[in-house]
This record gives C-alpha cells, sequence and structure tokens, in this order.
C-alpha cells in the first residue's frame, strides 16, 4: 500500500484555476497547472495524479490558497 499523501493548492478565479501538488517527502510544489475554471479539469487533474502517485494515494485539497500551514512557493 502507497502510504503518500498528496495536498494540493487550488487558486479558484472566474475564469481559470491554478492547481498544484506538494509532498512532504519532496518539500516542493510540482505539477502546476493553470485550466479553464470547470470542474471537469479539476477531475482530470486528479486523474493525473492518481497515474503520477498511484491509484492508492490519499489526495488533500488545501481550503484554500492562503492557509498558512501550506508552502508559500505554490507556482
Amino acid at each position: 500500500m502507497n502510504n503518500t499523501t498528496v495536498y494540493i493548492g487550488m487558486d479558484v478565479h472566474k475564469e481559470s484555476f491554478t492547481l498544484c501538488a506538494y509532498t512532504l517527502e519532496e518539500e516542493k510544489g510540482s505539477y502546476s497547472r493553470r485550466t479553464p475554471a470547470d470542474y471537469k479539469e479539476v477531475l482530470k487533474y486528479l486523474e493525473f495524479l492518481r497515474t503520477v502517485y498511484g491509484n492508492d494515494t490519499r489526495l488533500r485539497f488545501s481550503p484554500s490558497h492562503r492557509n498558512p500551514s501550506f508552502p508559500k512557493f505554490w507556482y
């Protein structure tokens, strides 16, 4: 079993979303992606992360891109 947790930062705007993954093991943001503001694009991003980290990886969203518990270097 894969015990990796991937934290996802999401910056939401009217016409676009910016997403970025972060793991404690890597200690840096990676796989940054800007998409149109459509939930289907977010689902595609999650599926992409599953191909990178594995199907049993835990994916957790940051409640806000301003959450102080997440690193300041998302992009």
